[in-house]
């Protein structure tokens, strides 16, 4: 009768071992790859809206201002996958008048003076598609798409005259594998500022 033997303890160790250094190299790749992935499928949706934006300003003189997040339908003439489980869609466009009224309804003497006059400078809209991460069982803002509407500022400097971005991707400010993705999307070797909601701003180039 033959003697069957087995792996030695040490053996198993070493094969957990080598498994474990593998799994350490290759997730960040893979997530990094995912991370990339869903946010340049975002890019062609972006792209629809940006469309339909300018459809819209041809019908009604104006660009469309609305937030899938709070309920709101989207205005615009166009069919998107859009899973609000998954993304939150958001247009700002804001004219000259109504943003003057709105500094004068809140008794913002300062900024209202600071604008007076200036309707010329004033540009600002664009839209956001934000992707929603699941973090301990919610959802959370993750990397965000963002571009500038025909003619408008971005909301890098919202209300501003000197940030005419046209097309951002925004990363987390604690996630080291959306700025990663979002440097290799745009081409940026680094990101440009950081808004209210902790996120990089990195420019296509």
């Amino acid at each position: 009768m033959k003697n069957v033997k087995g792996f030695t303890l040490i053996e198993l160790l070493v094969v957990v071992f080598i498994i474990g250094i593998l799994s350490a190299v290759s997730l960040p790749q893979y997530q990094r790859a995912v991370t990339k992935a869903k946010i340049a499928a975002m890019m062609p949706m972006l792209d629809a809206v940006i469309q339909g934006q300018q459809i819209y300003k041809v019908t009604w003189r104006r660009y469309a201002d609305f937030d899938t997040q709070v309920g709101d339908s989207i205005p615009l003439d166009i069919k998107l996958p859009l899973d609000t489980n998954k993304y939150v869609l958001t247009c700002r466009y804001l004219p000259f008048n109504e943003f003057m009224q709105g500094l004068q309804e809140a008794g913002n003497t300062e900024e209202y003076n600071k604008w007076e006059g200036k309707q010329s400078a004033y540009k600002t809209g664009f839209c956001q598609l934000k992707l929603l991460v699941k973090e301990d069982g919610k959802n959370a803002l993750g990397p965000i798409l963002e571009y500038a509407l025909p003619g408008m500022n971005s909301g890098l400097d919202y209300g501003g005259q000197s940030n005419a971005f046209s097309r951002m991707c925004l990363a987390r400010k604690t996630s080291s594998v959306e700025q990663w993705a979002c440097k290799s999307l745009t081409g940026a070797s680094d990101h440009i500022s950081q808004d209210s909601t902790n996120h990089w701003y990195y420019r296509f180039q």
